[in-house]
């Protein structure tokens, strides 16, 4: 992990504990961080490490399941991202969000209409076309039974 990323990351932490924290008063209204604590000099240090923004690339709605898996059986597993690895691959961070399970032998819950299930090699076609984060966090996760995860 790069040093203006960590930087960023830990920007993002410490801005949210001092958030919560902030919200922890006294009852009378006074906020229980003193201004002789170290944290926001902490924050200067990290804000002047960053030296720039961080930049996200960002997808939805992955699915391997829905007709691409001939695709990455034929052509490999870097071909979904032959048009969009060069996106993410600028990225500092690159994040999807997969709307299927990565299994084989799956077996579509009774009753879904839509279930999707991709080859589980998937995963490294992300991978190398630069995704840093995959979600799982969607509605057809678990239309295909639960023991695939």
């Amino acid at each position: 992990m790069s040093a203006r990323l960590t930087a960023a990351i830990m920007i993002v932490v410490v801005s949210i504990a001092l958030m919560v924290t902030a919200g922890c008063s006294g009852g009378d209204g006074t906020v229980a961080i003193s201004a002789t604590q170290p944290v926001p000099s902490l924050v200067s240090n990290l804000q002047a490490q960053a030296a720039s923004t961080v930049s996200v690339a960002a997808a939805g709605d992955v699915n391997f399941g829905d007709g691409v898996t001939p695709y990455i059986s034929s052509e490999g597993v870097d071909y979904p991202w032959t048009s969009a690895s060069a996106v993410f691959e600028l990225g500092d961070v690159s994040f999807v969000n997969l709307e299927c399970c990565l299994s084989t032998g799956g077996t579509p819950v009774p009753g879904k209409e839509y279930t999707f299930e991709g080859p589980p090699d998937a995963a490294v076609g992300m991978k190398q076309a630069g995704i840093d984060v995959v979600s799982l966090a969607n509605n057809h996760s678990t239309r295909i039974a639960l023991l695939v995860f």
